[in-house]
């Protein structure tokens, strides 16, 4: 029997077929279109939450993700997520994920010239990365050369790789194209103070700052933190710094009729540019806090005074300092910055519950505040409130805290307890776990100096208070981490270290003369008869620490 194909049957059936697989084709990249694009809607839900928290947050990501998956090239979306990573970062790999994403997008298409400066700002602020922060800026300036705030950009970073000449070169640059970028003055001037020891130039760039911005209340209240920070406030504000002073007062000063006139004090200029700034702005949060630190100031010069009657009026002027702050929040209910201002004001009187109490008012009234949450734990771990401050912490826990952060406080917990060999396993984990957050590494290694101190374990301690030394002279760190390593140096036996050491602070620590004074009388007693050199230098020690106590107790 011979068998035919049925040619016809086998046309209908592959027509047919052909027809079921280009339906099923279409069917699914409909379906899956609209899965993906479910993914994508799903996201916009989650960002557009009213409710929106931490958890929204994650749920955004996760479906930008599975969203990417299908559709790898969608630029767009891919820069969403980079930044939504970055925004949400805690963890250092979480950090470093999102500054990779970001990266692989500019990869992907280089003209995002917004999304290259956010790359550069996370570099700079969460990564600490300041040589592929320059490279991102490099690529701007490439397109942008007179952009001013770019070039100061660069010039902090270089800064920080303490690359100091042509950091002050670029701050030049950028003040000369964008005079009104206040905020870079100061930072040009103690770089130039500090690190290229040029006080005059460094004075010159304040006042230059002033003379081009002076309807800029910013501008006043940097000078008057100029002068807080690299001098006493006794001194002779002409002597210190004579074109800052001139420019405030907008004349120049003659060596002559400031000898035969009161010398206008630091505390005065400091007063000059807070008033200055308050003329401009009284109701900015930043004046009122710096008008209140004005009237502490005035208060400290007046309590020094050995008249009663004067000692009194400086209680009168602190007391209005803490009236200034509460004013200022019927003005700003909502600024945690009031509220940690009052709380150090109540500390300074030595008042240990009064903090916690202005801390926990703050809460009642901004409960979400995370910077208040720590300066409760803070605060009652200074106070000694073990309970209070584990009660706290827990509540921190809560709110999404760091391991590190974590450990850190519950070290200082340990360490009121006494736990000072726990409190050192714990310290030791933060500051090695940290490498984004230098200087929260610092104040743990500040810490652990004080447990081994406890110990007995003098060259830890020793190694742990250098570490803790910040390389930026004003930072508030560097007197008492510096004041540390003296101590341990001292008490190693090292005479001419530590008497080093207290040399460098005898500007921004006046009182350590004494220490100077008698270190230099140790020396000069344990030198061989052949090289003793005398008492004048620790005559004049002591001259400078009669000159200066009396003032500063």
């Amino acid at each position: 029997m011979q068998l035919k194909i049925n040619w016809r049957f086998l046309a209908k059936f592959s027509a047919v077929t052909l027809l079921i697989l280009i339906v099923v084709h279409f069917t699914h990249g409909w379906q899956a279109s609209r899965q993906v694009g479910a993914f994508l809607r799903q996201a916009d839900a989650a960002r557009d939450a009213k409710d929106r928290d931490e958890q929204a947050t994650e749920r955004e990501i996760t479906y930008l993700k599975r969203y990417l998956v299908a559709k790898p090239n969608d630029i767009d979306v891919h820069e969403r997520l980079a930044r939504l990573i970055c925004q949400s970062a805690k963890t250092n790999q979480q950090i470093q994920e999102g500054y990779l994403v970001v990266q692989d997008v500019l990869r992907r298409d280089s003209t995002r010239d917004d999304l290259r400066r956010f790359s550069a700002d996370f570099a700079i602020n969460r990564l600490n990365d300041f040589p592929n922060a320059i490279a991102d800026i490099d690529i701007l300036l490439r397109k942008y050369p007179n952009e001013g705030e770019l070039k100061a950009q660069k010039a902090r970073c270089l800064a920080l790789t303490q690359k100091y000449e042509a950091a002050a070169t670029f701050y030049g640059e950028a003040t000369q194209l964008r005079p009104d970028l206040v905020d870079a003055y100061p930072l040009w001037a103690t770089l130039l103070r500090t690190e290229l020891k040029n006080e005059k130039a460094a004075d010159e760039a304040v006042a230059k700052m002033l003379d081009k911005n002076r309807g800029n209340f910013r501008a006043h209240l940097l000078v008057a933190g100029y002068w807080r920070t690299f001098w006493r406030l006794d001194q002779d504000a002409v002597r210190a710094a004579r074109p800052v002073i001139e420019s405030q007062l907008n004349q120049k000063i003659e060596d002559k009729k400031q000898d035969n006139t009161k010398p206008i004090k630091v505390i005065k200029a400091i007063d000059i540019a807070i008033m200055e700034a308050k003329a401009l702005a009284p109701d900015e949060l930043d004046v009122i806090i710096a008008a209140s630190d004005s009237l502490r100031f005035q208060s400290y010069e007046l309590a020094r005074s050995p008249d009663k009657k004067t000692r009194e009026e400086a209680k009168g002027l602190f007391a209005a300092s803490r009236n200034q702050l509460k004013t200022g929040l019927v003005k700003h209910p909502q600024s945690p910055a009031l509220y940690l201002t009052l709380a150090a004001r109540e500390a300074e009187q030595r008042q240990e519950k009064e903090p916690v109490a202005v801390i926990k008012e703050g809460l009642a009234a901004i409960p979400d505040s995370a910077p208040l949450m720590h300066a409760l734990v803070d605060y009652q771990i200074h106070a000694g409130d073990v309970s209070g401050a584990t009660d706290a912490l827990t509540k921190l826990k809560g709110r999404g805290l760091l391991p590190t952060e974590v450990e850190y406080y519950e070290s200082r917990i340990r360490m009121l307890k006494g736990e000072w060999s726990e409190a050192t396993t714990g310290l030791d984990y933060v500051r090695n776990n940290v490498p984004n957050k230098p200087a929260f590494g610092r104040e743990a290694n500040l810490l652990l100096g004080r447990c081994y101190e406890q110990l007995g374990q003098l060259d830890r301690q020793l190694d742990a208070f250098t570490r803790a030394v910040p390389t930026d002279t004003t930072d508030t760190l560097w007197v008492p981490a510096m004041l540390a390593v003296a101590e341990t140096e001292n008490a190693l036996g090292k005479i001419d270290a530590s008497l080093q050491t207290y040399t460098k602070l005898k500007d921004r620590a006046p009182g350590v003369w004494l220490q100077i004074s008698r270190l230099r009388m140790v020396k000069e007693l344990q030198a061989p008869a052949n090289k003793k050199q005398g008492w004048r230098e620790t005559e004049e020690a002591l001259k400078n620490a009669e000159d200066i106590l009396p003032k500063t107790m």
